[in-house]
C-alpha cells in the first residue's frame, strides 16, 4: 500500500512539473535536434570517421549529423589496416592514443579504432593524425580489367587462392575480401605466404611475378602452389598466366595398336593448365574382359584380333617460368572427355569395352573405316579393349571433330589427309547469359557440331553497369529509379554520363562497400559530376547524399 501511494505521488509530481514547464516555456521540453557538422581529414592516414554512432560515417569534407553549437560529440577514428595511430589532433587540441580508448579490430592487419568521448561541439572538425606502420601490408588482385585498382593487380585467365600464412590455413583474420571480384589480404612483413595460382585450361603459370619484380618460388610437391616471404610493401599479382605454348598433348607408346590419338575437350581432364593423355600397354592379341558380352546385334569379326590399350590422363601445370611442371593423374573425371584413336587394324566396326575399378562395360563409340578413327567419350580411364565387328557401329555423337579448333590436342602421328567430318558454320552465340553476379560467355561456335573457335567472357561487372544504364535511358519521365548494383561500387565515366543525361530522374544508387549497404540519392535536377575517369564509393559519397546500413 505504501509503495502504491508513493507511486501515485510521483505521478502527480510529474504532471505538475510538465504543467509548470508548459506555462513558463510555452510548450513541453523536447530533445535537442542534431545539427550538421563538417569533418576534414586525410583519407591516406584515416580510413573512416564516424560521429556519435559507428554507422554515421563522415567522408573527407562531408557534412553529417552531430552537435555543432553545444554539448559534446563522440568521434570514432579508424586506421587503414597497414597503419596504427601515433598522435591525434582535433581543431588544434591533442587527444591521447592509449589502451583506454584504442581497440584493435580483429581482422585484416589488426586495424585500430580510437573512440574519443566528450569532444567539444563544433560546426567543423579538422582532424590531423600521425601514424606508424602496423607491420602489415596488402596483397591484392582483381578479376576485372576495368577495376580502378589498375592493370598491375589484374589477374586474367586464372584464379588466385590464399592457402596459408605462416603455416596457418585459417586466413580469415588476414582477409578483407576474397570473392569473384578478387582478393585483398593484409599480412605482416616477414610472414611466409603460400598461394595457389590456378590457370584456366590452356594457360600456364609461365610468369609468376609479384609487382613485376619478384619471382615466386614453386612448391615442387603441390600443384599450382607457390610460397614467398611477405615484403614490407604492398603487393599486386601481375603477369602470371599466359597462353600455353605446348597445349594438350597425346603421348603414344602403344604404337603396335594405335598410330596416335587426339583429345576433343582437354578441359574435361584439366580444368587448369594442359591435358595429357598417355596411350600405353598395347596388347595386339587380347581376350574379351571377364564378364563382357557384345550388345545384341553385334558380331565379332573372327578374322581380326581383339586388341587393348591402357589410357591414362593427367593435368599438367608448369612451375612458373621454369621447365619443371606438376602432373596430377586424373582417373575419374566430373565430365566426359572425348578421345579419338587412330587404330592400326582396319575393321568394319569396333566395340569398345572399358575396364575400370573392377567394372566392365561397353561404351558408345563411332568408327570411321576410311580414316581408322575410333572416337568415344569417357570419364573413367584405365584399360580399353577394342573388339572388331562384322558391321559398322556409330552410336557415339562426335562433339569435337578434328579441325574444329576446339582445343583438340593431337600427337605427331596425325595424318595430313585427315579432314573434318563436316564444313563448319561458325556464328557468335551467347553460351552463358551474364548476370550482375556471374560472368557470361560468348563464343564463335559451329551451329552444326557446337565446337568453339573463339570464346569471349562477358564480365558480370560490365553487365551490371550496362543493364543499369539501359534502365536509366528507358525510365519514365520524372520517375524515381532504384539501381541495385550489388557488390559493384565503382563506376566509369561513361556510366556517370548516362546518369547525367536524365536530369529529370531521381536516382537511388544502392551498392555494397566494405560489407555495408549504401544508398546514394541523386535528386532530379542535380548536377552530376562527369569530370573523372572513375568514381569510387568515397568519391560518390563526397558528392551526393547517402545512407548506410
Amino acid at each position: 500500500m505504501k509503495r502504491m501511494f508513493l507511486k501515485k505521488r510521483l505521478c502527480l509530481m510529474m504532471v505538475m512539473i510538465l504543467a509548470i514547464v508548459t506555462v513558463f516555456m510555452g510548450k513541453p521540453m523536447t530533445a535537442k535536434a542534431a545539427e550538421q557538422v563538417t569533418v576534414n581529414y586525410d583519407f591516406n592516414e584515416v580510413s573512416d570517421v564516424c560521429i556519435n554512432t559507428e554507422n554515421n560515417h563522415a567522408f573527407p569534407g562531408d557534412t553529417v549529423d552531430g552537435n555543432a553549437t553545444s554539448d559534446f560529440n563522440t568521434i570514432f577514428l579508424y586506421t587503414d589496416p597497414s597503419k596504427h595511430f601515433q598522435t591525434i589532433k582535433i581543431n588544434g587540441t591533442d587527444y591521447p592514443v592509449n589502451d583506454s580508448n584504442t581497440t584493435t579490430i580483429l581482422g585484416p592487419g589488426n586495424a585500430q579504432k580510437v573512440t574519443l568521448n566528450n569532444v567539444p561541439a563544433s560546426p567543423t572538425y579538422n582532424i590531423e593524425v600521425t601514424t606508424i606502420s602496423s607491420g602489415y601490408n596488402s596483397i591484392q588482385w582483381v578479376y576485372d580489367a576495368n577495376s580502378p585498382f589498375g592493370r598491375d593487380a589484374y589477374v586474367e585467365h586464372g584464379k588466385v587462392k590464399m592457402v596459408s600464412i605462416n603455416g596457418n590455413t585459417d586466413v580469415s583474420s588476414y582477409r578483407l575480401e576474397d570473392n569473384d571480384t578478387g582478393g585483398t589480404y593484409y599480412v605482416q612483413s616477414g610472414a611466409m605466404v603460400t598461394v595457389k595460382l590456378i590457370p584456366d585450361h590452356g594457360y600456364q603459370v609461365y610468369s609468376a611475378v609479384l609487382n613485376d619484380t619478384t619471382n615466386l618460388t614453386p612448391d615442387s610437391s603441390i600443384t599450382s602452389q607457390f610460397s614467398f616471404t611477405m615484403p614490407s610493401t604492398n603487393i599486386h599479382f601481375s603477369g602470371k598466366f599466359q597462353a600455353s605454348t605446348k597445349g594438350d598433348v597425346v603421348e603414344n607408346t602403344a604404337t603396335q595398336v594405335v598410330a596416335g590419338g587426339t583429345i576433343g575437350n582437354g578441359a574435361a581432364i584439366a580444368k587448369s593448365g594442359d591435358a595429357k593423355v598417355k596411350l600405353n600397354n598395347a596388347q595386339q592379341n587380347a581376350l574379351m574382359p571377364a564378364g563382357a558380352t557384345l550388345t545384341t546385334g553385334e558380331t565379332k569379326d573372327d578374322s581380326l584380333n581383339i586388341q587393348s590399350v591402357d589410357i591414362t590422363t593427367e593435368q599438367i601445370v608448369y612451375q612458373g617460368n621454369t621447365t619443371s611442371y606438376w602432373n596430377d593423374q586424373q582417373t575419374d573425371l566430373s565430365e566426359e572427355a572425348e578421345i579419338s584413336l587412330t587404330v592400326n587394324q582396319a575393321a568394319t566396326g569396333y566395340a569398345v569395352f572399358r575396364t575400370h575399378g573392377g567394372n566392365v562395360e561397353e561404351i558408345a563409340s563411332t568408327y570411321d573405316s576410311a580414316t581408322g578413327k575410333l572416337t568415344f567419350g569417357s570419364s573413367k580411364f584405365s584399360t580399353y579393349t577394342l573388339v572388331p565387328l562384322t558391321a559398322p557401329k556409330n552410336n557415339y555423337t562426335i562433339r569435337y571433330p578434328e579441325g574444329s579448333n576446339a582445343g583438340s590436342s593431337t600427337d605427331s602421328h596425325k595424318s595430313s589427309s585427315d579432314a573434318p567430318v563436316h564444313t563448319h558454320n561458325y556464328e557468335w552465340q551467347t553460351i552463358t547469359e551474364p548476370t550482375a553476379e556471374q560472368d557470361g560467355l560468348e563464343a564463335y561456335v559451329c551451329t552444326i557440331c557446337g565446337s568453339y573457335k573463339e570464346s569471349v567472357p562477358v564480365s558480370a561487372y560490365s553487365y551490371a553497369c550496362t543493364d543499369a544504364a539501359k534502365k536509366v535511358l528507358t525510365a519514365k519521365q520524372n520517375d524515381t529509379l532504384v539501381l541495385k548494383m550489388g557488390r559493384w561500387h565503382s563506376y566509369p565515366k561513361w556510366f556517370m554520363e548516362k546518369l547525367a543525361s536524365r536530369s529529370d530522374l531521381t536516382i537511388k544508387l544502392q551498392f555494397e562497400y566494405q560489407h555495408k549497404q549504401y544508398e546514394l540519392t541523386i535528386p532530379a535536377g542535380a548536377k552530376i559530376d562527369t569530370e573523372c575517369d572513375w568514381y569510387g564509393p568515397l568519391k560518390l559519397c563526397s558528392l551526393y547524399e547517402y545512407t548506410v546500413k
